[in-house]
């Protein structure tokens, strides 16, 4: 199993690279707009600066870009970290020999300590949630053999019951049976043997044949989804899968992408106006302050021009969603959509 996003039969108007607004163009009208054309008082890194910050605005405002993404399921876990892109999720599900069903959202947070520490698998999963600000969690597994345990400060190896996709070195090993922690140096091939170090903290501090345990990254997530109860198995062919369509924030434009000519906006073309002042507004405030005339105007005119785009842009959207949702039990993947084996995040090419 593997959480996948994918396009819909048609693209999306909001999914808009296919809109050709580009960034150095962008600048150069706004400067001519702002009437210093050869950039005498606004410099390449400040309008650069000021662009980045009106399309964080208006598209994580707005939730106008979406986009789908997959992500490998293991047997027995339950927690996966998000992309650092995503905003809020429209649709998740679960496919199963090309066909799908939308998972019910709920309220898992008073139960989340005994879904990420249950380690007995339920169903297929029915429920998720969105959880914020918690480690991510890569594995729920038991020991099925383990090696050089005379020495729990040294470096200790053993096997887990599930291949440990994704793991990497630097993760926190947790042994859920006696509450002893470690750190992941390295992992096999075959991504069953796991070695780490510096097991400490819990009753024998040893990785005993039968002992449950978790792998965490080291740091935390801002975001993760949590589905209940975890799935069952895991897949090895792409067949089955939980998949989600998000909303997302914006990438940033650099000055490199720019001399790349790699610079195409993500932004709805109903915002074309709505970036402008929003631009012009910082470009004030950078150089006249909160309190002078022309900022105040061109933040009253951004208002106004985003309350106009954004009835069309939610409509299509909603549209969007609701025909998805609508065709959903008659709605096939693509026989040529292969789900990835890699247990990180890959985003489709917008």
């Amino acid at each position: 199993m593997c959480i996948v996003v994918f396009f819909a039969d048609y693209l999306l108007v909001s999914d808009c690279l296919f809109f050709n607004m580009k960034a150095s163009t962008t600048i150069n009208h706004v400067r001519t707009l702002l009437g210093d054309p050869d950039g005498d008082y606004h410099s390449d890194e400040k309008m650069l600066l000021h662009l980045n910050a009106a399309l964080e605005d208006i598209c994580d405002r707005s939730r106008s870009l979406r986009s789908p993404a997959y992500h490998r399921l293991i047997a027995d876990q339950s927690m996966y970290g998000l992309p650092a892109s995503f905003l809020e999720a429209d649709i998740v599900g679960v496919v199963h020999q090309g066909r799908w069903r939308e998972l019910e959202y709920a309220d898992l947070g008073p139960t989340l300590p005994a879904i990420i520490d249950d380690v007995t698998a339920g169903l297929t999963p029915g429920r998720y949630t969105i959880w914020g600000q918690a480690h991510i969690e890569r594995h729920v597994a038991t020991v099925v053999e383990n090696r050089n345990t005379n020495d729990p400060s040294g470096e200790t190896s053993f096997t887990s019951s599930v291949p440990l996709h994704g793991v990497l070195r630097g993760d926190r090993v947790i042994n859920i049976t006696d509450d002893s922690e470690g750190i992941v140096q390295t992992v096999s091939s075959d991504f069953l043997q796991v070695t780490f170090e510096d097991l400490a903290g819990g009753e024998d501090n040893r990785m005993q044949v039968g002992d449950n345990f978790r792998i965490l990254s080291p740091e935390a997530s801002r975001k993760n989804i949590v589905i209940s109860p975890p799935p069952t198995t895991t897949d090895e062919t792409g067949t089955e899968s939980l998949f989600l369509y998000f909303a997302r924030s914006h990438q940033q434009i650099t000055q490199q992408r720019i001399d790349d000519q790699n610079d195409t906006l993500e932004i709805d073309p109903e915002f074309a106006s709505t970036l402008r002042h929003r631009i012009m507004f910082y470009a004030s405030l950078d150089a006249h302050g909160l309190d002078s005339a022309a900022t105040q105007a061109f933040d009253i005119k951004y208002e106004t021009d985003y309350y106009r785009a954004i009835i069309p842009v939610r409509r299509r959207i909603r549209q969007f969603i609701s025909s998805w949702r609508a065709g959903g039990r008659n709605r096939s993947i693509r026989g040529s959509e292969t789900i990835s084996r890699t247990a990180d995040w890959n985003l489709k090419p917008y």
